[in-house]
């Protein structure tokens, strides 16, 4: 059975993408681990500052430094997951594209299975695959959720460190 002929710009396009959606991928993670550690940083602490002292003025002027720094940090992490989950998009999209002119459909098949939550053949093995119940909701999703619910949690912090101030 004769090959497809397969344009190297086209293949060549593809390489970079996947490499560029890997690069931002990392990325991602690097940052959300960064950020993450931030948050655990100024929770420490403030740890810290409660133990060492009783004093409710310096407690709670604590928490409330504390408290808006977390916040803001947890602000720009939104921020940050939601470029970051656009980029990621793009090159999942852009990949797709480029796979109507080449031999092969990964990225077509994997959006198929993980997003439109079909059956899907796997060539060339003919296997069948689909995602499993628990697997269909999107880690990318459950991920972005994370920096708004430390932002209660910080926004509490500052609410309970100014009660304590005030009362």
């Amino acid at each position: 059975m004769p090959q497809p002929t397969v344009d190297p710009a086209v293949l060549t396009e593809y390489q970079l993408n996947v490499e560029l959606w890997k690069h931002d991928d990392t990325m991602r993670q690097s940052r959300n681990q960064m950020l993450m550690g931030l948050n655990s940083a100024v929770l420490v602490v403030l740890g810290l500052l409660f133990t060492a002292t009783k004093d409710q003025g310096i407690r709670g002027w604590a928490g409330v430094i504390a408290g808006v720094f977390g916040f803001a940090v947890c602000w720009v992490w939104a921020i940050v997951q939601a470029r970051h989950r656009q980029y990621l998009n793009f090159h999942g999209t852009k990949l797709r594209s480029l796979e109507t002119k080449l031999p092969f459909s990964t990225f077509y098949e994997m959006d198929r299975a993980f997003n439109e939550k079909v059956q899907v053949r796997l060539a060339p093995a003919q296997t069948w695959f689909q995602v499993k119940k628990p697997g269909h909701r999107s880690s990318a999703d459950a991920e972005q959720r994370l920096p708004t619910l430390m932002r209660v949690a910080w926004g509490a912090t500052v609410v309970v460190s100014l009660v304590t101030l005030i009362f």
